[in-house]
């Protein structure tokens, strides 16, 4: 084939996509926007189709474009990305704090509740058994905090300075 016969060698949208290496509908973007030469009888020039696939690419203000559009994008996931970590920083406690706070509110529990079984009877069995009731709610809820600390010191949820 020579040049002049190249020249006027038609071929079909898929067969274009298929020497370009994209898919037909990215050709037929191309097509809309101009690049390639409209299709006659569903066929497209071969060399002004692959010639207007190359200007595409090689097109200047084309790249400029993409680039900052990509740049507003990756901007926007960055500033997204720094709020949420600013979000969670408000969130989070020192581990030492966390377990200073559990520790105050067990020993407030725990002050709170020694007067209650004598305010409650004066049977000094029953006493006992309320003191019994109390300590080992306090035990549980004492052994929960602390698994569940350990819990979130694991996952990394809580942050260690």
């Amino acid at each position: 084939m020579n040049v002049s016969e190249a020249k006027q060698a038609r071929v079909s949208v898929a067969q274009l996509a298929t020497l370009t290496g994209v898919t037909e509908t990215w050709i037929r973007r191309l097509i809309k926007e101009g690049w390639i030469p409209a299709p006659e009888d569903h066929l497209v020039p071969v060399v002004a189709g692959v010639q207007g696939y190359l200007r595409y690419l090689k097109d200047p203000s084309r790249r400029a474009q993409g680039s900052a559009e990509e740049n507003r994008l990756l901007n926007a996931k960055a500033e997204l990305l720094e709020s949420r970590n600013r979000d969670r920083e408000d969130r989070l406690i020192d581990i030492e704090e966390h377990r200073e706070c559990g520790e105050f509110v067990l020993t407030a529990l725990d002050e709170a509740f020694k007067g209650v079984p004598d305010r409650f009877t004066a049977d000094p069995v029953v006493r006992e058994r309320i003191r019994m009731e109390i300590a080992a709610v306090l035990a549980r809820s004492r052994a929960r905090f602390e698994r569940l600390t350990a819990e979130l010191m694991a996952r990394g949820k809580a942050r260690r300075h």
